[in-house]
């Protein structure tokens, strides 16, 4: 008999990447603009939020959600230190220092008490 924890891992695991494919094939197939609006869309996130909420109450999933949007801004800090080194500098020490940035700033995030209106 098959545990029913692989089974569910398994079906997470085929769901994903059937989304991520089935975004794949509609990029392909579709203008730059179209594919530059499917290519961004939370196709990452979407699934792992449904999982989050089969297995977790909801406050847990919201304070999930709240931290992802908060810890966006450290992803806008990594982008812009790296843009900014990669000009005059080699990857070696672009990406370090892009990602020292990302975790300063992820730190300080998460030291804030998040909360919506």
């Amino acid at each position: 008999m098959i545990d029913p924890f692989w089974l569910l891992f398994a079906a997470k695991l085929a769901l994903t990447a059937g989304i991520v494919v089935t975004a794949s094939l509609l990029v392909e197939r579709s203008g730059p603009l179209l594919a530059a609006m499917i290519a961004t869309l939370p196709i990452s996130a979407g699934p792992a939020y449904v999982f989050l909420a089969m297995e977790h109450d909801s406050g847990f999933v919201s304070g999930s959600a709240l931290a992802s949007l908060a810890i966006n801004a450290a992803t806008a800090v990594f982008l812009t230190l790296y843009s900014l080194l990669a000009r005059s500098h080699r990857l070696a020490v672009s990406l370090p220092l892009g990602l020292l940035g990302w975790a300063a700033a992820a730190f300080a995030i998460s030291r804030v008490d998040w909360s919506l209106p």
